[in-house]
């Protein structure tokens, strides 16, 4: 069993006043002798024995993206090298050669039968067929793509899905981040399956703890849909619920964000003092969060009003760590001091509590549970859509804090916003975490310099948390920040960037402008 623990979470404040003073090529068809003879080299690329199972003794792989993966599948006996020494991780493979790898990967989905007069790959076709999977029947390598594949995995799950719908389903569980980004588009479903990818997307289905099944298997039962949980409420939405039931009751959602599970998030912050998260994905709901005050949890047993003493009496000790495949995720021992996660029937709930208000319960987040252990991270995949919702989401959350409390609510700036922006990539680039950068320039400095005038001016930074809500509640705990976020300020801007040794930095600016 392995221990993960998060880098700390650090945190840092300023509040001084100060006077203003970032297309595929077409595929040609080959002629049919050199399709058959590409078509022959691949299986024997499969099947062939090599001198040794190690992926270290193919040069051309030292170094690609999938050495480490394709040491994995050739020591698990799914795939092996060349006669030649090599692997080729960059050759394509057709649908018999993967549905071949993918059922050596799972040997449960049964035992492909000698065809002595048929096509080497007739039984596994067999199986396939026996369970339901969608196949194409495309026997030649460069005209098997991504999306194909895509389909044949949702079909193992028991969904049978357009292209766009299996790339959504694949996404949205994290058996693929993409090959460019992780959206339908970023999957590039047209793009040809190489032997490197292939190895990775069985990989991904090994490390999600899932099986084989299909809609026609007697064996183990597909993915079943959300059922709705009955453990916590919040404006009257259960995880569970569909997509569409949320928009009846709530109405369109402000913006659709992206969440570091991969997962939208539905934004519900015109009514900032009950600024609610509504997760969704394949149109039901996977998550939900709230600062306000409508939510339940075990028929009101945890309610709005409690305290952290009152939670722990009602449902014990929280997690101290969540156990994903092989792996202990630790929790922080500074997010214990601030939050409590309890794993319920088919949930994982959090509640963030205030320290400075006698640990009252300020926020609640609920994940289902196949969701969460899915994200085998403390981290989503970096991208701008993220970068963008955790920006946004943590104004919005400044806000919400401001109008729970009868305070008028802060203006956007996307000038400020750039500043902060460009100093957590700063923090990310250079490996530091400070408000004073290694030039020596301080959060005001660093706004003159971007020639924007302000009276007041103050700055939170932040790095290591998971998402825009783990840093919010983090600076509600803390004196220097939760001041600045209160503070009779104006103005605000949030830039956040990905790298570094914290993996994801945060940075409030705040100002009043000089004639305020």
């Amino acid at each position: 069993m392995q221990a993960h623990t998060p880098p700390a979470s650090n945190s840092k404040s300023s509040a001084v006043p100060r006077p203003s003073g970032q297309g595929p090529e077409r595929r040609r068809r080959r002629p049919a002798a050199a399709l058959l003879a590409t078509l022959l080299a691949v299986f024997l690329g499969l099947s062939a024995p090599s001198d040794t199972a190690r992926a270290a003794v193919f040069p051309d792989v030292a170094g690609h993206w999938a050495e480490e993966t394709v040491d994995w599948a050739v020591s698990e006996g799914i795939v092996t090298g060349y006669p030649d020494g090599s692997f080729r991780p960059d050759a394509p493979v057709s649908e018999p050669e993967f549905l071949a790898m993918l059922i050596r990967a799972f040997p449960e989905a049964g035992t492909p039968a000698p065809s002595p007069n048929g096509p080497w790959y007739a039984g596994y076709y067999d199986i396939a067929a026996d369970h339901g999977w969608t196949v194409a029947g495309i026997l030649v390598a460069e005209w098997y793509n991504r999306g194909h594949v895509a389909q044949l995995i949702a079909s193992t799950q028991g969904r049978q899905l357009s292209v766009t719908d299996a790339v959504q389903y694949l996404l949205d569980r994290g058996l693929s981040r993409g090959k460019t980004a992780p959206t339908v588009e970023g999957y590039r479903p047209d793009d040809t399956l190489t032997r490197a990818e292939a190895a990775q997307f069985i990989r991904n289905l090994k490390d999600s703890g899932l099986r084989l099944g299909g809609p026609q298997t007697g064996g183990t039962s597909p993915v079943s849909e959300t059922p709705r949980s009955a453990e916590a409420l919040v404006r009257g939405i259960a995880i569970g619920d569909t997509e569409e039931s949320v928009r009846l009751k709530l109405g369109p959602p402000d913006r659709v964000d992206l969440s570091q599970y991969g997962f939208s998030w539905l934004v519900y912050g015109s009514d900032p003092a009950n600024y609610t998260l509504v997760g969704v994905q394949s149109g039901r709901v996977v998550g939900l969060y709230t600062s306000g005050g409508d939510w339940t949890v075990r028929d009101g047993t945890v309610r709005p009003g409690m305290t952290r003493s009152r939670v722990e009496r009602e449902l014990g000790q929280p997690e101290t760590y969540i156990q994903k495949g092989n792996t202990n995720f630790l929790i922080h021992r500074d997010d214990l001091e601030i939050s409590g996660l309890y794993r319920l029937d088919g949930v994982f709930i959090k509640f963030f509590y205030d320290n400075f208000q006698s640990g009252i319960i300020a926020g609640i987040r609920i994940v289902e549970s196949e969701t969460e252990l899915a994200l085998r991270s403390f981290y989503g995949p970096p991208s701008d859509r993220l970068r963008e919702s955790f920006e946004r989401q943590s104004f919005e959350l400044a806000n919400a804090a401001r109008a729970q409390r009868g305070l008028d609510l802060f203006a956007w700036n996307d000038r400020v916003a750039g500043v902060a922006r460009k100093h957590s990539e700063d923090m990310a680039a250079r490996d530091f975490f400070d408000h004073v950068n290694p030039d020596g320039e301080m959060p005001w400095d660093r706004l003159e310099a971007a020639g924007i005038p302000f009276r007041a001016a103050g700055e939170n930074i932040a790095a290591g948390q998971s998402d825009a809500i783990e840093a919010h509640h983090a600076w509600m705990n803390s004196e220097g920040h939760r001041r600045n976020i209160l503070s009779d300020l104006r103005a605000l801007g949030v830039g956040v960037a990905f790298g570094g040794d914290y993996s994801v930095y945060y940075t409030q600016n705040f100002i009043t402008p000089p004639n305020r």
